[in-house]
């Protein structure tokens, strides 16, 4: 059992606002509360969500939770330990994401407008789907692209706002790898690179600025 899955069985008998004064609150407010649930729900104990009050940093709250709840602190700061290690070799790969292609030229459009609009041009997995993500092989991986895809052509009914009409996916896995999808989901090719794309950007102060996500 992890320490994640030990907190929560150790927790599922106590309101999470007893547990909060166990920790030395008293005037609780929703980023107290948020920040429990983190711990006990979120992949990686939360700990991808900087936290910080003037009573605890991210590792001592677990660590207080996992005193107060009657576990080894040392146990759990060597799993913590673990936890913290993964999560640094995670954050260093490389991510994954999805770039949605119509084959936009631009004519007439401002350039602030697409600007603002390019963050739709790119689809990344939400942090749950990236922890699964992680855990699968390439086959599942590419179901899930897939699956992924095939949503977010149906929410957007074939047409990607100004951009136009989505004619493919091109699902980047590796810095110089990537699949291209068709909008129903299905695979079409494994490419050596992804497709070179320029970015709509603003200049400010004489410097240009991304705004895409």
């Amino acid at each position: 059992m992890d320490l994640q899955q030990e907190l929560r069985l150790r927790a599922a008998n106590i309101s999470r606002d007893d547990l909060l004064h166990l920790l030395g609150y008293r005037r609780l407010t929703p980023k107290h509360r948020q920040r429990l649930f983190s711990v006990l729900n979120e992949p990686w104990l939360g700990l991808r969500r900087s936290a910080f009050d003037f009573r605890y940093g991210d590792h001592a709250f677990i660590l207080a939770l996992a005193d107060v709840l009657g576990i080894n602190v040392q146990l759990a700061k060597t799993q913590l330990q673990v936890i913290r290690s993964d999560l640094y070799a995670l954050e260093s790969e490389f991510v994954p994401y999805i770039w949605v292609d119509t084959g936009f030229k631009r004519t007439t459009q401002p350039i602030f407008a697409l600007a603002f609009c390019e963050p739709q041009r790119t689809i990344r997995l939400n942090e749950q789907d990236l922890a699964l993500y992680r855990k699968m092989n390439m086959p599942q991986r590419v179901q899930l692209i897939s699956r992924t895809v095939k949503a977010h052509h149906q929410m957007h009914q074939d047409r990607l706002g100004i951009w136009g009409v989505i004619q493919r996916y091109v699902y980047h896995y590796e810095q110089s790898r990537a699949l291209i999808l068709l909008p129903n989901g299905e695979v079409l090719e494994d490419a050596e690179r992804g497709p070179a794309v320029a970015q709509a950007t603003v200049r400010q102060r004489g410097k240009s600025v991304e705004l895409g996500g």
